[in-house]
C-alpha cells in the first residue's frame, strides 16, 4: 500500500474531504438547533410567564403588565420572580445597522442574561452592556466600546457566548436601560422559580395575570426549535442528505480505485500461491486502514475549519455530539468496505500469467 505513496495520499484525502463535508453539513445543522435553544434554557430560570398562545421567542409577541414580580413573588410556592424585557429590534454597532435580542434583565440577580461569560464582566451599571461576542467579532467591536441602542449608547463591558442565534444575536442591558432605550414600558416575559410542582402554582398566577401562561424553559426552547426547523432548516436538512450520500459515494469510489488499481499487485500473490482468503483479509486491512486514516485526517480538518469559520463567519454556529462521530466513523467504514467487496471477484478471476505478463 506504501509502495505507491502518491495513491496512498489521494485515498485518504478523498475519504477526508468527504468526512469533513458530512461533518460540516451536521455541524451547522446541531448548531442552528442548539443555539435556538440556549436563551430559554441558560436564563436562570425553570418557568416562564408569557403571554396565553405564546409559541417561541422568534415570532410570537409577549406583552404582559408591568409591575408584578412582587405580586408574584408572594405567591406560595415561588421562589422567586423576575421581570424581563426581550425584544428584536435594530442597533448600531461602529456606525453599522446591527439586528439584535436587546434583554433588559435583573442585574442584582443575573437572571434573565443567558448563555455565558466569555470575557469581561456580567455586572452592568448604567448604560454598559454585555453582548454576543459574535456580534463583537462580527462588527470589530472590543471591550470599552459603544453600541447605540435607538439613541441611548451603551459602553460595552462584557461578552456572551451560545447568546447567538444566526439571524440576531443578544445584547444584554439592565432592566431600567432597556425600558428606557426601548421606550416600552410593558414586560415581555416573568421569569420563575417554583419550590412546588407548576400544576400549583399555575391557577395563581394566572389570578395575578389572567392574560398569561405558565411554562417551562424546555417548552420554550422547544418552540424555537420547532420554528427553526420548520422555516431553515428543511433545506440543510436536504443538503445535509445530499452530503452523506455523495461523501459515502466518493468514498466508495475511491476505495474501489484504489483496489482495482493493484490488481496486477493482487495477481502476482495468486501467482506464488496466496489463497483467495488471504487476499480478502489484504484487501481488508488495506480498506479499513485507508477509511480510518481518512476519517481521522477529516476530522482534524473539521476542527480546523470550525476554528476558523468563527473568524470568516462568526455568526455561524457548529455543534455536533460525541454520536455524531461515531455514526459516521461507522458509515465511513461501512462505506469503504462495500467498495471494496466490489472488486473482490474481479481480483478473484485475475489470471497470474496475465499478471506476469503485464
Amino acid at each position: 500500500m506504501l509502495h505507491d505513496k502518491s495513491k496512498f495520499l489521494v485515498s485518504v484525502s478523498g475519504v477526508a474531504l468527504s468526512t469533513l463535508l458530512v461533518f460540516a453539513l451536521l455541524g451547522v445543522y446541531f448548531g442552528v438547533i442548539n443555539q435556538s435553544k440556549t436563551v430559554p434554557l441558560t436564563s436562570g430560570a425553570d418557568y416562564w410567564v408569557t403571554e396565553r398562545g405564546l409559541r417561541n421567542l422568534f415570532n410570537s409577541a409577549s406583552f404582559l403588565p408591568p409591575g408584578q414580580a412582587p405580586v408574584l413573588s408572594k405567591i406560595k410556592g415561588v421562589r422567586n420572580a423576575t421581570a424581563v424585557i426581550n425584544r428584536t429590534t435594530t442597533i448600531k454597532v461602529n456606525g453599522q445597522d446591527a439586528t439584535a435580542g436587546v434583554v433588559g434583565f435583573d442585574t442584582k440577580t443575573d437572571i434573565g442574561r443567558a448563555g455565558t461569560l466569555y470575557q469581561g464582566t456580567s455586572r452592568v451599571g448604567r448604560h454598559e452592556a454585555v453582548i454576543d461576542r459574535a456580534l463583537a467579532q462580527k462588527h470589530n467591536l472590543q471591550l470599552g466600546g459603544h453600541i447605540r441602542v435607538n439613541k441611548t449608547d451603551f459602553k460595552v463591558v462584557g461578552m456572551s457566548d451560545n447568546t447567538n442565534d444566526m439571524e440576531f444575536q443578544y445584547v444584554f442591558l439592565s432592566f431600567n436601560d432597556a425600558r428606557e432605550a426601548l421606550q416600552q414600558p410593558a414586560v415581555n416575559y416573568y421569569l420563575v422559580n417554583l419550590s412546588v410542582p407548576p400544576s400549583q402554582a399555575r391557577d395563581k398566577i394566572k389570578r395575578v395575570i389572567p392574560t398569561s401562561e405558565l411554562k417551562t424553559k424546555e417548552s420554550i426552547a422547544q418552540g424555537n426549535a420547532d420554528v427553526i426547523r420548520d422555516t431553515f432548516l428543511p433545506v440543510l436538512g436536504l443538503l445535509v442528505v445530499i452530503g452523506i450520500a455523495v461523501g459515502t459515494t466518493v468514498i466508495g469510489l475511491t476505495i474501489y480505485t484504489s483496489t482495482t488499481e493493484r490488481a496486477k499487485e493482487y495477481g502476482v500473490l495468486k501467482a506464488v500461491g496466496v489463497p483467495g482468503r488471504r487476499l480478502f483479509f489484504i484487501v481488508m486491512q488495506q480498506t479499513l486502514i485507508s477509511g480510518i486514516a481518512g476519517y481521522v485526517f477529516g476530522m482534524a480538518l473539521y476542527a480546523l475549519v470550525v476554528r476558523i469559520a468563527f473568524s470568516t463567519t462568526p455568526t455561524v454556529s457548529f455543534s455536533l455530539d460525541n454520536q455524531y462521530f461515531a455514526i459516521i466513523f461507522g458509515v465511513s467504514l461501512l462505506s469503504a468496505v462495500l467498495a471494496a467487496l466490489i472488486p473482490l471477484g474481479k481480483i478473484n478471476r485475475i489470471d497470474p500469467v496475465e499478471a506476469f505478463h503485464e
